[in-house]
């Protein structure tokens, strides 16, 4: 990110804030981690299709940059409400490529926002205070 360094604090606090805040969260199984989102039923592919399309028309009057900050801070909010987090997920929620989404787990990982799941090669996990 080309920003400042006191926005990135920022940006760091915030999405931190928004994890930590939460409290511990449940690692529910999640079957469409690995799904196509073509094959997952009518009214999540709908959902997802209506996040998107509001998603767009938020972010088409951003910079690259606050794109990319926003982008981190709904994969943050991705992570609080699915417990988890991969690339596919940013992939298929945030409709990004995998180099983005790479770079934003990447981000998150350096923030001390995420960290690996041991068991679960790609798949990421909030830090908790505890």
């Amino acid at each position: 990110m080309n920003s400042t360094p006191d926005s990135d604090d920022f940006a760091i606090e915030l999405m931190h804030d928004l994890l930590t805040s939460a409290g511990p969260l449940p690692t529910p199984p999640l079957p469409e981690e690995d799904a196509d989102p073509e094959e997952l039923p009518g009214s999540e592919q709908l959902l997802m299709q209506q996040r998107a399309a509001e998603r767009d028309h938020r972010l088409a009057a951003l910079s690259p940059d606050a794109r990319f900050e926003q982008d981190c801070i709904d994969a943050c909010t991705l992570t609080m409400e699915r417990g988890r987090i991969s690339t596919g997920a940013i992939q298929r929620h945030l409709g990004t490529g995998y180099a983005r989404a790479a770079r934003i787990i990447s981000e998150l990982q350096a923030a001390g926002i995420i960290a690996p799941v041991a068991s679960q090669p790609g798949i990421y996990a909030p830090v908790t205070g505890d």
